[in-house]
């Protein structure tokens, strides 16, 4: 606490000041028939504050995430002599932040696991402090991330990326859905990154204001997923500087006319437009904006040409599927030029990322963190077991040996699994509310698909699955009056806990596999109807044809329900009533009439049958989690 004392009263004191030494030029990135999905053949080479414009759907989004080796199915490469994939930063249309978090604690996350191995703590502090003072957030440091205004979360966003000092930022519309001042204050931060610190920062804009517009150096305009102009902002130049493009685009004084421009255009004159720009860039291509601007890249234009085959490669092939959206694994990258020559008077360190222990241990402390601040759904789980808990014990209460009482307990026990059955769907929203935030953080660098499921699991179980039940049968065991015996109250706690983890472990796989909430939410409430259908309960497992008596074996209700009724009914005598008084009849026997088995050893047998369901399920659910890091890595 003095240490982070310390770094926020040092950072106060000399306010924003550059987060690493200032190199002489700008990082030149260079696209080389970059193609994917929804975009064709991409090839340029920018510096500087760049704005990505062009009409809805002209492939803005895709070629940022082309960019940052986050777009499935692309093709390709995109270089820069300065920077490998460990230095490139990206900050998505939707800020990808935990509301619960106050700002500190969101950068202490990141700069946790993004600063390279073995960064002291001071040193850790002092980049967080630093970081908030370059954008404007050091008053707002204890704030919680949710009573942030739009543009002060994306600035947020935009210093968790900053805090690795990327030499090139890519950021999908930074000023989508802000206010005119906003948008502009937004700009204005990264101007001021791209020219003070020669951070190379490509945007996607979206109908910018005129201000706005004239901060960008540099412009690529697309239609039609093409890239159809990449040079300095039209309007700025003389017409024989942007030949052979239609005179609207020379003449363009704003993006408003330049996107009209390119809307009218129909998918030939693209195709024609596309051309003509590879022609010229392959040709001439200082002129044709391969280079395009002059002031911030000095004497990085007149090498890049010979150096371009040296480069250091940004995208990840399609033949290499884990790409940048793999687990997190040690990443060392000299930031240097090709030749081994340092970058004037600006040496960058190898990174090496945190170890698995460490991302294990950040993220169960923001688990914890967001549990604890956000307590709705754990004190929801406990309220409704406590309430059950009262409603069983006065429904079933003192249950004796008879019929009765023996219906009474199946009932029971029937209730009882089927609850917590139903309780574990509340598990597929936090699945997928997280999923954008793994794949994002992902491929961020900051931590893998195994760490991020042992924290989400232990965050998850613990409080809302496993507290709950034992709180029941604390409650309702006395209450009810079942058998007596440290044993069997513990096979009752021990069922009740098992049933829940398989059942939410089971909603853990459907929603890692469902592309939607909706879907989860209807796929996981027919598993356990399916379930509860073959529990043994509602239809005699004697009378099953040989495909039913299968999904009965695969049923974790079934197994839930027979431990309950084996462990409490054994050595037990029923008495049922007969003509002249009551004639005893042995538990065991009425458990064969369900089709059910009886002993200690049915007991032992279904809690490890539960046990093997939940570690399926699990494993089937981080299967399901690493697959998507490849066909899905921005759905939600």
């Amino acid at each position: 606490m003095r240490a982070r004392t310390r770094a926020r009263r040092a950072a106060t004191e000399r306010g924003a000041r550059p987060l690493a030494p200032v190199a002489s030029t700008c990082t030149v990135v260079t696209a080389n028939r970059l193609t994917a999905p929804y975009l064709a053949d991409a090839s340029f080479a920018v510096a500087g504050l760049v704005a990505l414009i062009g009409p809805s759907g002209a492939g803005k989004s895709t070629l940022l995430r082309a960019l940052a080796g986050r777009q499935y199915g692309t093709r390709g490469s995109a270089n820069t002599a300065k920077a490998g994939l460990c230095h490139v930063g990206y900050v998505p249309q939707t800020d990808m932040l935990l509301g619960s978090l106050s700002t500190f604690e969101t950068l202490e996350f990141h700069a946790t696991l993004r600063l390279p191995r073995g960064t002291p703590r001071v040193d850790r502090y002092a980049r967080v402090y630093d970081t908030l003072a370059a954008v404007g957030l050091l008053e707002r440091a204890d704030t919680r991330v949710a009573r942030l205004s739009g543009g002060e979360r994306r600035r947020l966003a935009l210093a968790c990326e900053l805090l690795a000092l990327p030499l090139v930022l890519l950021l999908d519309e930074p000023t989508s859905g802000l206010d005119a001042a906003s948008a502009l204050s937004i700009v204005q931060l990264l101007s001021a990154l791209a020219h003070e610190q020669r951070v190379t920062i490509i945007c996607s804009i979206h109908q910018p204001r005129s201000a706005i517009y004239e901060l960008f150096g540099t412009v690529v305009l697309l239609a039609h997923s093409r890239v159809l102009y990449v040079g300095p902002r039209p309007g700025t130049l003389n017409p024989h500087c942007v030949q052979n493009l239609r005179a609207a685009f020379a003449h363009a004084a704003d993006a408003d006319a330049l996107i009209d421009a390119a809307a009218r255009l129909d998918i030939v004159e693209a195709r024609t437009m596309h051309a003509q720009h590879i022609a010229r860039m392959r040709q001439t291509p200082a002129s044709a904006g391969w280079l395009a601007e002059p002031a911030c890249l000095s004497s990085a234009t007149d090498s890049t040409a010979d150096s371009a085959t040296e480069l250091d490669t940004l995208i990840v092939p399609d033949s290499a599927p884990g790409g940048a959206a793999g687990d997190a694994v040690e990443c060392e990258s000299e930031l240097s030029n090709p030749n081994g020559d340092s970058d004037d008077n600006n040496t960058f360190p190898v990174v090496r990322r945190v170890r698995w222990h460490t991302q294990t241990h950040m993220l169960l402390w923001r688990g914890t963190l967001h549990t604890l601040r956000t307590p709705s759904l754990a004190v929801a789980h406990i309220g409704v077991s406590l309430a059950a808990a009262l409603l069983v014990g006065t429904l079933f209460r003192a249950v004796d040996d008879s019929w009765a009482g023996l219906q009474n307990r199946a009932g029971c026990f029937f209730f009882l699994v089927a609850f917590y059955a139903l309780g574990a769907l509340s598990a597929t929203e936090t699945i997928i509310a997280d999923r954008a935030l793994l794949a994002h953080e992902r491929a961020s660098g900051c931590y893998g698909t195994s760490t991020f499921f042992v924290a989400k699991v232990v965050c998850d179980l613990l409080p809302l699955r496993i507290v709950p039940p034992l709180l029941l049968a604390a409650i309702a065991y006395p209450l009810v009056g079942l058998a007596p015996g440290n044993y069997a109250q513990a096979v009752f706690s021990a069922t009740l806990v098992l049933v829940s983890l398989a059942a939410t472990s089971a909603t853990f796989a459907l929603a890692a596999l469902a592309p939607s909430i909706a879907v989860a939410n209807l796929a996981a409430a027919l598993h356990v109807l399916g379930a509860m259908l073959f529990s043994g309960f509602l239809a005699n497992g004697a009378s099953l044809s040989p495909v039913y008596a299968a999904c009965q074996r695969a049923s974790f209700f079934r197994y839930g329900f027979e431990a309950l009724m084996a462990s409490q009914l054994e050595g037990h005598t029923t008495r049922i009533a007969v003509p002249g008084g009551t004639a005893p009849v042995p538990a065991a026997l009425a458990l064969r009439m369900l089709s059910l088995d009886a002993g200690r050893d049915t007991v032992s047998r279904n809690l490890v049958i539960l046990v093997a369901l939940a570690l399926a399920s699990l494993v089937l659910a981080y299967a399901a989690l690493r697959w998507r890091r490849v066909t899905h890595v921005y759905t939600q």
